[in-house]
């Protein structure tokens, strides 16, 4: 398995490294691990060759294609890092077993670096983009992908999941379609499961209005200040795209766009499905953090 190749790998660096071994009190780390999936990858191009990079037209379909493999790397490994403190805030760590899935995990941005949890999770990613599912399930062998439709209900039982991520994904639904796939992740989660959602709240506003206003040019910055008394009062901003976006379902289009919403609508909307662990707003200076429990 590509796995035990590159866990072998990183053992074998370890082992020929006292500089690692001086830094590092196992090879079995996190912190070890985040350090291969960097440096490592930088200094030893073995460990590279066993990291699958998508081609650039699924990589832009995540990121902007103009970002490069570079910054796709970097960003996942970030976003990874993230994710593993945060849930172990929602209740799941490097030890709890059962599954993991990563909603809307497109070509694995962020799953191929969870892959540190594979020896004790079983991984699992779902995205409706036929052309990233195919390319996961040819290259990541140490995870379970499934394609998603545009509605509800997903492919799995329910019960199935100790734990979900979803990273930009309730950042673009529509209000009845983001309500739909929240009551999907509650059904397929167990009891207490720990699940991280990234929403686009009071920061991503902010800086849309302000310091970030020129990289954007939708919604419009007239458009968001408008709706701005709303969201403060707690309710929901969708702002639908008026192009095609490919790689989803086309049933999908009139209801995917730029969402907009804070804390205190999730307290309101959420909490009959979830408890609100934490609501991390803006914590790397654009999308908030929401750490929920299933109830």
């Amino acid at each position: 398995m590509l796995l035990a190749r590159l866990f072998a790998e990183g053992q074998r660096i370890y082992d020929a490294r006292s500089d690692l071994r001086q830094r590092f009190a196992s090879p079995a780390g996190l912190d070890y691990w985040v350090w291969l999936m960097s440096d490592g990858l930088r200094q030893h191009p073995e460990v590279a060759a066993l990291v699958p990079v998508p081609p650039l037209e699924l990589i832009g379909n995540v990121v902007s294609a103009q970002a490069g493999i570079e910054f796709f790397q970097e960003s996942g490994l970030s976003e990874a890092r993230q994710l593993f403190t945060l849930l172990a805030e929602g209740g799941f760590t490097l030890t709890s077993g059962g599954k993991l899935l990563d909603f809307g995990c497109g070509c694995a941005r962020i799953l191929r670096f969870m892959a540190r949890l594979a020896d004790t999770v079983q991984l699992h990613g779902a995205d409706p983009d036929e052309k990233a599912i195919a390319w996961c399930r040819a290259n990541l062998d140490y995870a379970h992908f499934e394609q998603l439709s545009a509605w509800p209900p997903s492919p799995y039982p329910d019960n199935t999941f100790r734990a979900v991520y979803a990273y930009s994904v309730f950042t673009h639904l529509d209000e009845k379609l983001h309500r739909a796939w929240l009551e999907d992740l509650h059904r397929v989660t167990e009891p207490g499961a720990a699940l991280v959602l990234t929403t686009a709240g009071r920061r991503c506003v902010d800086e849309i209005l302000g310091p970030r206003a020129r990289e954007f040019t939708f919604p419009t910055g007239d458009e968001l200040r408008a709706a701005k008394p709303r969201l403060e009062a707690g309710e929901y901003a969708f702002f639908p795209y008026d192009f095609e976006v490919s790689s989803l379902p086309a049933e999908m289009a009139p209801r995917y766009g730029m969402t907009f919403f804070y804390p205190s609508y999730i307290r309101r909307h959420w909490t009959d499905l979830f408890e609100v662990v934490a609501a991390h707003e803006g914590p790397s200076g654009w999308q908030d953090y929401i750490v929920l429990r299933r109830r």
